[in-house]
């Protein structure tokens, strides 16, 4: 949301800022072995996370760096769409309800 305000108020400085913290965010939140982002970190000394994976956490991702990568071009950004994206149609499929890509 802070992204979304820095856009419409035309501030760069500020969108950079929370771009690259929501950058910080997702890479710490991003579980490397069964992959997508856990719902919380809650003591960053004894590493205690909730675990759980939830829709709205990788939705979260999907719409920052789509964000990002459509105001700036990051590759990071993009990249991290794209892996997300992955991501949700392959846990979360739609086929049942109709969908497919």
């Amino acid at each position: 949301m802070v992204m979304a305000e820095a856009a419409r108020r035309k501030d760069k400085a500020l969108f950079e800022l929370a771009a690259n913290r929501f950058k910080r965010h997702v890479e710490a939140a991003w579980d490397p072995l069964y992959v997508g982002v856990f719902r919380s970190l809650n003591h960053v000394d004894k590493n205690i996370r909730l675990v759980d994976k939830v829709l709205w956490a990788q939705e979260e991702v999907l719409i920052g760096s789509l964000l990002a990568s459509e105001r700036t071009g990051w590759k990071w950004a993009k990249d991290w769409f794209i892996k997300m994206c992955n991501y949700v149609h392959d846990k979360w499929p739609l086929t049942k309800h109709g969908y497919s890509l």
